[in-house]
Parts: structure tokens; C-alpha cells; sequence
């Protein structure tokens, strides 16, 4: 509430921005999936322990929705869209996925 108008005005910002609502659920899918499959896992009767490699890697994809709809695309050179096509896409998430997995493989491994 920082302009006086509301949660109300806050969401017809979202809904009228330039990215518009089909931008806001891509970034937010993936972290509900997210959030959905920690509160199966936490309603099962047996406990189920998780490593943390393999949690950071689902909290990667989990946090690819907003990367993708958030800075890659405001970072994306427009010249190399024109250039490459789909391709730039393609290396700017390739390049995310090794960043993802040399951190994954930096991790300690009690974490």
C-alpha cells in the first residue's frame, strides 16, 4: 500500500503491465508444483529423507519459471534474438543448467 490504492491496485499493475497475466503464471507454476510436491512428500505417513543435491536441483527448476520471465528475458540481448532465433533461448537455458549443476556439484556434501 504504498500509493494508497490498495492490494487491488497492486494486482491491476501486475495485470497490466507489459508482461501481462500469462507471464505472471509462467514464473509462478513452477514454484507451486514446487511447494505442492513438499507438502505431499510432508503428508505421507513415512518419513522420505531428500539429499541436497537433489533438493537444490528441484529448487533450480522451481526458480527457472521466475528466471525466465524475470531477468533473462529483460537481460537477453535483442541482437542476438534477431540473430540466433529460438537458439539464444536455447543457450541462454543451456547456460543456466551447467550454472545449476556446477553449483549442485560445489555443494558440501552434508548440506
Amino acid at each position: 500500500m504504498l500509493d494508497g490504492r490498495g492490494v487491488d491496485g497492486v494486482w491491476e499493475d501486475v495485470w497490466s503491465s507489459a508482461y501481462g497475466p500469462v507471464s505472471f503464471d509462467t514464473g509462478l507454476w513452477p514454484v507451486a508444483m514446487y511447494l505442492l510436491l513438499l507438502g505431499m512428500i510432508n503428508l505421507s505417513r513415512r518419513p522420505l529423507m531428500v539429499s541436497g543435491g537433489r533438493d537444490a536441483a528441484a529448487l533450480a527448476l522451481a526458480i527457472m519459471g521466475m528466471l525466465i520471465v524475470g531477468p533473462f528475458d529483460l537481460f537477453l540481448p535483442e541482437a542476438s534474438v534477431l540473430h540466433y532465433g529460438p537458439k539464444a533461448w536455447v543457450m541462454v537455458l543451456t547456460f543456466y543448467g551447467l550454472c545449476v549443476a556446477m553449483g549442485i556439484l560445489m555443494l558440501h556434501p552434508g548440506w
